[in-house]
């Protein structure tokens, strides 16, 4: 297992056991700490199921696809001259993305995608994916997420380990007011960071546009690709808890800015 699959694990389990830290504050506080429990629990097994699910073993891929990839990301790769990320095919995987958790960028590439996309349109988005990997502040980004994924298990153990240590929650109820918090005041953490991000996260998607343009992918046939990706056979169905994670901390760019995307690489194939 990865670094970073270990990083997410443990922020799982730590996010799993929000729910009874949540729960054990009410015969020690009374009644209102429900509210506490109320918003808690239900996040910590959102984040947890979510975080789980990105590093359990995915449905068997079809023999050849991941290959396919692999070996398209590495011909690229040395064309551009860019290290060449370790890449991740997987049959969960809704959307390509870019990160960090130690040295090696990781690419984590939709198997149907994979699977349907002709060679000209897969050669065309994995060089919008590799102009990711140059950017710094995606990669700055990236690392400083891997870090405070991995405070939240260290924090959350620290804490859990010093309470049964100590007599459990019944004598330290405020301990189990702070744990039972942890999943909010991250929901709240991420969301005030995605909220400004937003438009660095459209202008980072331009210019990675731009870059796979002028590493020799066609605008044209980008922007045709971008608007297959949008039909219904090659977007991947998510779990209602991961739909429901995702919607509250705004993951997802709005289809809005997939069709300025498309806009703008139509804008530059007709300059062309």
């Amino acid at each position: 297992m990865s670094s970073q699959r270990v990083v997410i694990f443990l922020r799982a389990l730590a996010l799993l056991a929000a729910g009874p830290a949540a729960v054990a504050t009410y015969p020690a506080l009374g009644w209102w700490a429900v509210l506490l429990a109320v918003a808690g629990g239900p996040l910590g097994l959102l984040f947890g199921l979510v975080s789980l699910r990105a590093v359990l073993p995915a449905p068997v891929v079809q023999a050849g696809v991941g290959e396919r990839v692999v070996a398209v990301v590495g011909e690229l790769s040395a064309a551009a001259g860019v290290d060449a990320p370790r890449v991740v095919v997987s049959s969960r995987a809704t959307h390509a993305s870019v990160s960090w958790c130690g040295a090696t960028p990781q690419l984590v590439f939709p198997a149907v995608w994979a699977q349907e996309l002709s060679d000209e349109e897969l050669h065309a988005y994995v060089r919008h994916e590799l102009a990711h990997v140059v950017q710094p502040e995606l990669r700055g980004g990236s690392r400083l997420f891997a870090i405070s994924s991995l405070l939240v298990p260290v924090a959350f153990g620290a804490g859990l380990g010093s309470l049964l240590a100590t007599g459990g929650p019944t004598h330290h109820p405020a301990g189990c007011v702070v744990l039972s918090l942890v999943p909010p005041a991250l929901t709240l953490l991420l969301l005030g960071r995605r909220l400004p991000r937003r438009a660095l996260s459209m202008r980072l998607e331009l210019a990675a546009d731009r870059q796979a343009v002028e590493w020799g992918a066609a605008p044209s046939l980008l922007a045709d690709t971008l608007v297959r990706m949008q039909e219904k056979p090659l977007r991947v169905s998510q779990p209602l808890y991961q739909r429901a994670l995702y919607t509250l901390l705004l993951t997802y760019l709005p289809d809005s800015f997939s069709e300025r995307r498309i806009a703008v690489l139509r804008a530059l194939a007709a300059e062309r």
